[in-house]
């Protein structure tokens, strides 16, 4: 698949040639009808891509993010032919990755930058939130994937390999057994159990590690080599995930949020830019500068929303939707990531991808919302 990878990647820097200005182009004047229009372009061939630009592919990570949202919206018949797609190349290949991208023979799987845990987890919980159901061969597959991650990517312990360097939300940094990976293993195990069948990694009590070496009374650390340092992916998924659902310690990591500003101008932030100093990153930086390090990721935004809801929480996060449709609906489309002031991030040989199908997630919440007050009407 080097082929795809070669063509994603000059996609990318031609789009930030043929754009010297970073414009930003416009789909529409509310969200409702930005939504629609940028829906209609991440969805050809049969499935989801994240977006019609940068990534004009299929990746696991992103797409589960806005499975559940996509159902509620009208779009179930779409997500299932989703799925269907990934099962079908998942399967072809014998693996899951990241990513399924356009080559020079059609479609094909590949993992960018690398393996990525998350990968195994979030294909799982697209299927149970989005409520396919799934053949028998389809739970062998993975049943057969989980035991190849746990013969091939743990410790004995159970922890992810110490010399492997994965993939994650934030591929471009270095870390060693993340609590946001720790999270993802719990998942597995979580999937597996709400459909009755026994997990490959059922000998591993991923909440128990999670509690017993990563939270410090207010908050989990990022990883087993940067112990006291708050990192926002590491914090919120445990709750996402619902493999943390204790108030007490959710509200703590609200509190850091608030505290150390990573949820203004919009959410949310990975880092303060003092943490991010802390933090290894890797070559990939030197093309990006700033990508990953305190820029504010509109994707994590979207998670955190959901997980404020979750959590009981819906009030904080109508705070910071409102916030979030006011700068899409303002330049007309939504933005993947912006600058520690808001603006729209570039670099010399990057533009921010923009009309990305994640705008599913707040525009499920503005229906949410409106549901909301026509029901308190009624009462």
């Amino acid at each position: 698949m080097m082929y795809a990878f070669a063509k994603d990647i000059t996609r990318i820097f031609l789009r930030r040639m043929l754009n010297p200005t970073a414009k930003i182009h416009r789909k529409g004047d509310t969200l409702e009808e930005i939504s629609k229009k940028v829906l209609d372009e991440c969805f050809f061939e049969g499935f989801f891509h994240v977006s019609p630009n940068n990534f004009k592919s299929f990746f696991v990570r992103d797409f589960c993010i806005i499975a559940k949202p996509l159902c509620e919206l009208g779009y179930k018949e779409q997500v299932h032919s989703t799925i269907d797609f990934v099962f079908r190349h998942f399967m072809k290949k014998g693996r899951i990755t990241t990513t399924i991208s356009k080559g020079l023979f059609g479609y094909g799987c590949y993992n960018l930058p690398h393996n990525a845990l998350d990968s195994y987890a979030l294909f799982m919980k697209t299927i149970q939130d989005s409520g396919y159901k799934i053949s028998k061969e389809q739970k062998n597959f993975l049943l057969k994937q989980a035991r190849w991650v746990r013969n091939n990517l743990l410790e004995k312990n159970g922890l992810p390999l110490g010399k492997k360097y994965f993939s994650s939300i934030r591929d471009h940094t270095k870390r060693k057994s993340s609590g946001y990976n720790i999270a993802m293993l719990g998942y597995i195990n979580l999937f597996f159990e709400r459909n009755k069948i026994k997990s490959p990694l059922a000998k591993f009590d991923y909440k128990k590690i999670l509690l017993d070496d990563y939270w410090n009374g207010d908050f989990y650390h990022d990883d087993l080599g940067h112990k006291g340092i708050f990192c926002s992916d590491s914090n919120i998924v445990p709750f996402w995930l619902e493999l943390d659902t204790a108030q007490t310690r959710f509200e703590k990591v609200m509190k850091q949020i608030i505290d150390k500003n990573l949820d203004l101008p919009y959410v949310l932030k990975y880092n303060t830019k003092e943490d991010a100093k802390k933090i290894r990153f890797t070559h990939w930086r030197i093309f990006n500068p700033n990508y990953e390090t305190y820029t504010i990721w509109t994707h994590l935004g979207i998670i955190y929303l959901q997980t404020l809801v979750m959590m009981g929480k819906k009030e904080a996060a109508k705070e910071h939707f409102d916030r979030i449709v006011g700068f899409i609906e303002k330049h007309g489309n939504i933005v993947e990531v912006l600058t520690p002031d808001g603006r729209s991030y570039e670099s010399l040989f990057y533009l921010a991808d923009e009309s990305l199908s994640w705008i599913a997630g707040v525009w499920q919440f503005q229906k949410e919302l409106k549901q909301d007050t026509e029901t308190e009407k009624q009462s």
